[in-house]
């Protein structure tokens, strides 16, 4: 802002840029929500290191698998594990993924 001599104004939180108390109170703001949003992030990665520590799962559950009945675990699912098998052998011998798209139309069409 200070390169393009632009000031800043706030009429509700009465910061004005033009002012050395305006900067350093704009400073200050920014500070903290740059803080603010770290602190996130380090709570992010601990709840996600405890949650694997503990052999929960943690992200979302990958195309082919569900939760188990105790919510923890995973097991197949077997209709989605055949797409991506299907998936494999079509790509295993050179077909582009636009082929293989229209293959997987067709078979869902004609079940």
């Amino acid at each position: 802002m200070k390169k393009h001599r632009v000031a800043f104004h706030s009429i509700t939180d009465n910061i004005d840029t033009k002012t050395a108390i305006g900067k350093f109170f704009l400073n200050i703001m920014a500070s903290l929500a740059e803080m603010e949003r770290n602190l996130i992030v380090e709570r992010t990665k601990d709840a996600l290191r405890h949650k694997i520590e503990n052999n929960e799962r943690a992200g979302q559950i990958p195309y082919g698998w569900t939760h188990a009945p105790d919510g923890k675990a995973l097991i197949v699912k077997d209709d989605e594990r055949e797409i991506i098998q299907l998936i494999r052998n079509r790509k295993d011998v050179w077909l582009g993924y636009r082929a293989i798209c229209r293959e997987l139309g067709d078979a869902v069409i004609n079940r």
